[in-house]
Formats: structure tokens, sequence, C-alpha cells
């Protein structure tokens, strides 16, 4: 019976932490790339506007507004 348990003791304690390290590390990765994701969106979106479509940009639209 020792020698079992010292057997599997030699084997599974280390798959165990290797599966945990490796379970670890992945969510720990998911979320960092979640967090930079977000941050790149920020960045990257930009504001866009109204979104109002303009006809006549001589009569709609105010040149002063470019210059302020």
């Amino acid at each position: 019976m020792s020698k079992f348990l010292r057997s599997l003791t030699l084997i599974a304690l280390p798959a165990l932490t290797l599966a945990l390290g490796m379970h670890l590390g992945t969510r720990f990765e998911q979320q960092k790339m979640s967090e930079e994701y977000k941050v790149m969106e920020e960045i990257m979106g930009g504001g866009t506007g109204s979104g109002t479509v303009v006809e006549d940009p001589e009569k709609e639209v105010d040149i002063t507004l470019l210059w302020s």
C-alpha cells in the first residue's frame, strides 16, 4: 500500500498542479485580453457624432465650428 500511495503521489500531484496552473494561466490571459480589447476599443473607437446625414453641406454645415 505504501508503494502504491507513493507512486500515486509522485504522478498525481504534479499532474494536478500542472492542470491547475494551466487553468489559472488561461483564465488570467483571457481576462487580460478582454481588458486590452476594451482599452483598444476606447482608443480606436473615436467619437462618431450624431449619425445624421447632411444633404447639402453648403447650407447645413456651420464652417465657423471648424475654426473655433
